[in-house]
């Protein structure tokens, strides 16, 4: 991981700015997540649990800062992603033919499975960011993280050897956090080629048609030919 302090820096602000009462809980899962992808929060039926989640979003809103975006960093490198699943594949529904719609979803979960064989973060790696956090917190107050109650929570998951855990219930309350975690690179990838053989077919169907008005042109023609001969 290309790491340095001042992108752990920027990577924090970035979402306390757009979620300004995430929790110190919050940030723990942001930079475990960072750090391990995708892993840890993965079932047997990744497609099943996809679908039920995003059945479930249709009445639901983000009350983050300014516009959901359908990427947000979780590492400082930006080589993890959280992919929210509203504005990719909730808000534009309608917009959305079904062939398509089910081209993205089997791509999410390709990402998903890839992404989860392919992170090999480690305990030393998460606990170095974690230090730096605390480091950080301590010389921006504004963030509104205290020293107790980050020595609290760490005191807590430290018990259990730093295990994965929930966002914290205000967190739940006030953001409706809905998305996947996986490797830039391996979205882009995948998407990208979903996009491009979809357009591609897409392209082919329109050249099938104008073939179509073509020979119906050629059609006509022949027959005001015909009727002129009359």
């Amino acid at each position: 991981m290309d790491y340095s302090i001042l992108k752990l820096k920027g990577l924090l602000e970035w979402h306390i700015e757009r979620r300004p009462e995430m929790r110190v809980q919050d940030v723990y899962k942001l930079l475990y997540q960072g750090v391990f992808g995708p892993k840890h929060s993965l079932g047997l039926n990744v497609r099943e649990a996809l679908l039920e989640e995003i059945a479930q979003l249709g009445h639901t809103s983000s009350h983050v800062t300014g516009e959901e975006e359908t990427i947000e960093r979780v590492s400082p490198d930006g080589l993890v992603i959280r992919v929210n699943l509203r504005p990719l594949l909730v808000y534009n529904r309608a917009e959305i033919d079904d062939e398509l719609y089910e081209r993205k979803l089997d791509a999410l979960v390709e990402c998903l499975i890839i992404s989860a064989e392919s992170t090999r973060g480690s305990l030393e790696e998460f606990l170095q960011m974690w230090s730096d956090f605390k480091m950080l917190a301590v010389s921006y107050p504004k963030w509104g993280f205290g020293v107790r109650e980050i020595e609290e929570f760490e005191a807590s998951v430290k018990a259990k050897d730093y295990p994965p855990v929930h966002h914290s219930d205000v967190y739940v309350e006030l953001y409706k956090p809905a998305y996947r975690v996986m490797l830039a690179g391996v979205f882009n990838g995948i998407y990208s080629e979903v996009g491009l053989s979809y357009l591609e077919e897409e392209l082919r169907g329109i050249s099938r048609s104008l073939k179509e008005l073509e020979n119906f042109a050629d059609e006509v023609e022949e027959e005001i030919k015909r009727f002129s001969r009359k």
